[in-house]
């Protein structure tokens, strides 16, 4: 029977600091964000970000699979930001999940080049989301609150980079697309 662990490269739980509990030590550099209160009302068990702050995960191949499952929740206080990305925005671009206009959008290149999906419907402003963006080398999902969305072909390998994981922003995203949440 499949586990929650299998595969698992990094699980954020945000237990007052930014440490990967998977085991995997892909730990996370705050820079600027700060502790606040989680969507159960758990004080220092999430992070708010102001869109100029972020959380950085050193490289590692780990997250460069040809298949790959993100699953986050954010509570916007805009409309357009970046939330998690593994993206050098001009070059060297995985994977990014973020929110243009109120519409979450979904990205993975390949060797195929960017597939990208937005949501049909849009988010609201100050409110808990649920997103999951699945790919599985041929087909790139997005779910919000545990509902299919989107689904679109994805097929090729990812491509290569060597750029960190970035919560919240990074040195590569315009500070204008730094998540505000």
């Amino acid at each position: 029977q499949p586990s929650l662990s299998s595969g698992l490269v990094a699980y954020y739980p945000f237990n007052g600091n930014s440490l990967d509990e998977s085991g995997n030590n892909n730990h996370g550099g705050v820079s600027g964000a700060t502790l606040t209160t989680d969507r159960h009302g758990n004080a220092n068990s999430a992070y708010d970000f102001n869109g100029a702050q972020h959380i950085s995960i050193a490289e590692n191949s780990n997250f460069e699979g040809n298949s790959h499952t993100l699953s986050l929740w954010v509570k916007p206080d805009t409309t357009n930001d970046m939330f998690l990305a593994k993206d050098g925005y001009y070059n060297e671009r995985q994977w990014l999940l973020g929110n243009t206009n109120g519409r979450v959008t979904s990205h993975v290149w390949t060797t195929q080049g960017m597939t990208k999906i937005t949501s049909t419907g849009t988010i609201s402003i100050g409110t808990w989301y649920h997103l999951v963006q699945v790919w599985d080398g041929t087909r790139l999902k997005l779910y919000i609150d545990g509902v299919l969305d989107s689904d679109k072909a994805a097929g090729g390998t990812l491509v290569p980079g060597n750029q960190p994981v970035k919560i919240g922003g990074g040195s590569a995203i315009p500070q204008q697309d730094w998540y505000d949440g």
